[in-house]
Parts: C-alpha cells; sequence; structure tokens
C-alpha cells in the first residue's frame, strides 16, 4: 500500500514539473494604441465645451433623430460646422460676390482683404473656445472662413436695412424663395460664429459718414424682423444688448430683461415681410406654424444649452 502512494506521489510530482505556465503577453501594437487615445484629446466634446466661453454647439443626436434634417442648413452655411457641404455651394460662390463688392467701396480708404485677414487673426483661439467640437482646420482656413462668412452676414444685413444698395442683377434678392431661406438658416443653433467676430468686422469696415448709423445689433435684430414682426420698441430695447452669436441675439428680444419673463408676441402677425422696396419681387413667407416650430426648437435649445453653462 505504501509502494502504491510512492508511486501516485511521484506521478504527481512529475506532472507538476511538466506543467509550464503561459505567460501572456501585451500585444505592442494595442498597447500603443492604447497610448496613444489616452494623449489624443476628444474630438467630438473638447473640454473647453465646458467654459462660459463656450457657446456654438453641435445639435444633440436625440434630436436629430425626432427631427431629422430640420437643424441643419439649407442654403447657407455660417462657421465650421457645415463649412463645405456640396448643397450649400450655391451661395458660398455669392459670399466671394458680396466680399468683393464691400471692398470696392473700402480699398480707396486703405481697407483691404489683408487688413480684414489681420483683424481676425488675433481673435482665432478665442473664437475657437466658442465652439464645442475640435475645429479641423488650419490658421489661414479658420481665419478666412470667419471673414468671408462674417462680412456676407454683415453685407448682406446692410443691404435689407438699406446702409448699402443691392444690386439690380443680385439674384439674392430677384429670386423670390432665396431671403426666407436666410432668416431661418442665420438661425440656427449649429450656423454661428461668435458675434465679436461679426462686430469686430462691421467696426472696420463702416465707410466715413456712417459712425452715426445703426449698430450691428439693430441691423441684425430689424433683419430677422421681417420674420418675426416684433414691436418696434422690442428692437429697440435690445439694440445694444450684448450676446453671444445671432441666434442668442434674436433669443434675447424675446426676454424681458427686467423680468426675466418671455415677451409676448402678437401670434396674429405675418411671419415674413417682404422686402419690396429692395427687390422687385415678393418673397414666398412660410407659414406660421413652420415659423413657430423652427424657431421654438432652435431658440429652446440654446437657451437650455445657455441656461446649463450659467449655473
Amino acid at each position: 500500500m505504501a509502494r502504491t502512494g510512492e508511486v501516485g506521489s511521484s506521478s504527481a510530482e512529475d506532472e507538476d514539473a511538466n506543467h509550464v505556465e503561459e505567460t501572456w503577453e501585451v500585444n505592442k501594437d494595442r498597447l500603443s494604441l492604447m497610448q496613444r487615445k489616452i494623449s489624443d484629446p476628444p474630438r467630438l466634446l473638447k473640454r473647453a465645451a465646458a467654459n462660459s466661453s463656450c457657446c456654438i454647439f453641435k445639435v444633440p443626436q436625440r434630436f436629430i433623430d425626432i427631427n431629422g434634417k430640420s437643424y441643419q442648413p439649407h442654403i447657407v452655411s455660417v462657421g465650421p460646422y457645415h463649412h463645405g457641404e456640396p448643397h450649400l455651394r450655391m451661395i458660398e460662390e455669392h459670399k466671394w460676390v458680396y466680399l468683393g463688392g464691400m471692398l470696392s467701396r473700402t480699398q480707396d480708404s486703405g481697407l483691404d482683404l489683408e487688413v480684414l485677414l489681420k483683424a481676425i487673426q488675433p481673435l482665432e483661439m478665442k473664437a475657437r473656445e466658442c465652439y464645442s467640437q475640435i475645429i479641423h482646420l488650419d490658421t489661414c482656413e479658420f481665419v478666412e472662413m470667419m471673414v468671408l462668412d462674417g462680412v456676407f452676414i454683415i453685407e448682406l444685413f446692410r443691404k435689407v436695412g438699406n446702409v448699402v444698395r443691392f444690386e439690380v442683377d443680385d439674384p439674392i434678392v430677384t429670386t423670390a424663395w432665396i431671403m426666407p431661406f436666410f432668416y431661418r438658416d442665420l438661425l440656427r443653433l449649429e450656423n454661428q460664429i461668435p458675434l465679436f467676430v461679426l462686430e469686430c468686422l462691421y467696426e472696420i469696415t463702416r465707410m466715413p459718414g456712417e459712425e452715426s448709423g445703426p449698430s450691428l445689433s439693430k441691423l441684425a435684430l430689424d433683419f430677422f424682423n421681417h420674420g418675426l414682426q416684433s414691436p418696434d420698441n422690442i428692437i429697440a430695447r435690445n439694440d445694444n444688448r450684448k450676446a453671444k452669436h445671432l441666434l442668442d441675439l434674436v433669443r434675447s428680444s424675446f426676454i424681458d430683461s427686467e423680468q426675466g419673463q418671455p415677451l409676448h408676441v402678437d401670434p396674429s402677425a405675418p411671419t415674413i415681410e417682404s422686402i419690396s422696396k429692395a427687390s422687385p419681387c415678393r418673397n414666398q413667407a412660410p407659414s406660421r406654424e413652420s415659423r413657430g416650430q423652427f424657431l421654438g426648437g432652435e431658440i429652446q435649445e440654446w437657451g437650455a444649452r445657455n441656461a446649463d453653462h450659467n449655473h
């Protein structure tokens, strides 16, 4: 019996001696990939999105799932989120026409394209911090976009506000369906540039004699009032209100600054007034229902995000 036990014990020892524990090796490629991801900054929601300076966001996917493409611009891109999209190419070409038209007025006074670019470049980092996502444009591309988009918006406001005249063959005016889309696209949450960029461009492109003219906020609110039909006293009250971008400016015009309550807007007011003084044709207005749905969604979404940053 003892001999049998000894044999069994020896057999177990032999098995232990023959058993070699395998050592798992870390895949070096996977390790390198993990280390790179640790050091890479987030792209879809950067750290600066938590700062109060961040004010231009992508619409959350849950809203896109419900409303489809209703948050995307239909005719004009402003800023980086929809920059270069093929279906917006038509107005992208006309931005250069408006830039050229403005420079033709200002070059004699020494204000050329190089001056505009150099005026905006120092604002680049501050402007980038306004966006919740990393913008994959280099300095030259980003500054060019800010100047091109900003000048186009300012010139459009000036033309509609009769500060400068429309060209008689300007298709943006003579094509009846175009202008109503501007009222909507320029108030889209994803389609904004910082207001301080617009204000910089507006101030340096003022011609002699325009110093006593309307402020940029006044021109902007007058422009959107073709669609919103706010009373004149509300426009005047918000003339010099500080805002982060155009959507924020328009939203603020709905808020009573003293009470913090939404202002009442007459629901029977027309939705979009024809700019017939500037154009020989009349613009077809979107329905009052579509205006309410659009402005309600965009303004409420921006208001919710703005409130999150203020608390």
